[in-house]
């Protein structure tokens, strides 16, 4: 039970947008909304830690249905923004009206905090039969680096891809189980070689957890553009030996090459209290209108929780650079 929660996690198998504010009790089926200001941060810690710097792989999809999965997202915000909920409903099929309701009202949300919604970007994380899984991000910059603020949602969708013409499609458990295992493979060959332990840490129960619905990761191009996303944690989990293992993401948006160090991060369990509460030392040097990460690894007597089973993991992360 606790594998396929994960995994409904990983997939949201509708719009992963969250309504409500975001603060990490908040986080729910829908997705993240999250608030990132580019400042120095003042807090220091000293937690020695081990890291491996990983890759990620272009999206092998084709050009012709990434542009229709990208223009598929366009459509969505013209008639969110303008209001046309008809046009709106057109871009479904095989959908009941109380689904296409649901979205309705998780995009136009996502889109009113994001002051409109200036950027989408898309990259198509797996693909089954026609079904594709595309993850999704909207975002609007204020200010100027380093002063710099990006409002953004992160968020996977269910689509089709057929005759030449993209469409969200309906919710099935029959067309979750299709896509499942590439969402998996999607998640776990991104990690390199930490994809093993990741893998395994979720299939034999232990303590898994994902911060953020963002599959952005995958398309190595990615960034905020304007702005200097700090490190934050995407994944965590618990090796058998008691250590927890974190990937930390960060973009660069700049026209500049940037990279942060010491980052300091808190892992609160909302029933077990702190679980990690220090700095990492990791490194992600990004060249301009570039992501990354690392897997960094936290030795099991920094883990204030032992290996007790975690509740609902919150996270607050802020860095240097």
């Amino acid at each position: 039970m606790k594998h396929n929660r994960i995994i409904a996690l990983l997939l949201t198998l509708v719009l992963c947008i969250l309504c409500t504010a975001c603060s990490p009790e908040a986080l729910g089926q829908f997705g993240e909304r999250m608030e990132d200001t580019a400042a120095n941060a003042a807090e220091t810690a000293a937690v020695v830690t081990e890291s491996e710097t990983t890759s990620v792989p272009v999206p092998s999809e084709d050009r012709q249905t990434d542009k229709a999965m990208q223009d598929l997202v366009e459509k969505t915000m013209q008639c969110v923004r303008s209001r046309d909920k008809a046009g709106f409903s057109d871009l479904f099929v095989d959908t009941d009206a109380a689904t296409v309701d649901l979205w309705w009202n998780n995009f136009c949300t996502a889109v009113d905090y994001c002051g409109g919604a200036e950027h989408v970007d898309t990259t198509i994380v797996t693909r089954t039969e026609k079904y594709y899984v595309v993850g999704l991000c909207f975002y609007t910059v204020t200010g100027v680096s380093p002063n710099s603020k990006v409002f953004k949602y992160f968020g996977a969708v269910m689509t089709q891809y057929e005759n030449g013409k993209a469409a969200y499609t309906n919710q099935s458990d029959e067309i979750y189980q299709k896509v499942r295992p590439g969402m998996e493979n999607a998640l776990f060959n991104a990690l390199g070689e930490e994809g093993t332990s990741a893998r395994s840490a979720m299939e034999s129960g232990r303590n898994f957890t994902a911060f953020a619905y963002n599959w952005m990761f995958l398309d190595p191009d990615f960034s905020f553009l304007g702005h200097y996303n700090t490190p934050e944690p995407l994944y965590v989990w618990q090796e058998e030996n008691g250590d927890v293992k974190m990937m930390l993401w960060s973009a660069n948006g700049l026209e500049n090459s940037m990279s942060s160090y010491d980052t300091v991060v808190t892992l609160t369990d909302m029933q077990h209290g702190t679980v990690f509460d220090g700095s990492v030392d990791v490194t992600i040097p990004l060249l301009p209108h570039r992501n990354g990460f690392r897997v960094v690894t936290i030795p099991a007597d920094q883990i204030q929780t032992g290996t007790q089973a975690w509740t609902t993991l919150q996270q607050r992360s802020r860095s240097h650079y």
